[in-house]
């Protein structure tokens, strides 16, 4: 089965018809944002809504396109940038949930 994780493949074109590529083989998303700080600098991860992917309408056409799997935010410490972890998870489930409503 596929496990997609949009920090690693929101460069490939073929994520926004990923229900029609992957279909039922489709086992498990993770989702973040992402954005790079500067040219010679990796990118980083960030919460749905801040960063270079519309994560809304990509999340949207996917659970459209019959995913009903599960989904899954992640970023690592070095991400938060002294967010605090709470701020962080609370933003991004609001986000999720504001998302798919």
């Amino acid at each position: 089965d596929i496990v997609v994780d949009t920090f690693h493949c929101a460069w490939d074109p073929d994520i926004w018809r990923l229900s029609d590529v992957a279909g039922e083989k489709l086992a498990f998303v993770q989702v973040c944002n992402w954005f790079e700080p500067s040219p010679d600098e990796k990118p980083q991860r960030e919460v749905l809504s801040v960063g270079l992917m519309d994560l809304s309408v990509w999340l949207r056409s996917l659970v459209a396109g019959g995913y009903g799997g599960t989904i899954e935010f992640e970023m690592f410490d070095r991400h938060r940038r002294g967010r605090a972890v709470g701020d962080v998870l609370s933003t991004a489930l609001a986000e999720l949930r504001a998302m798919l409503a």
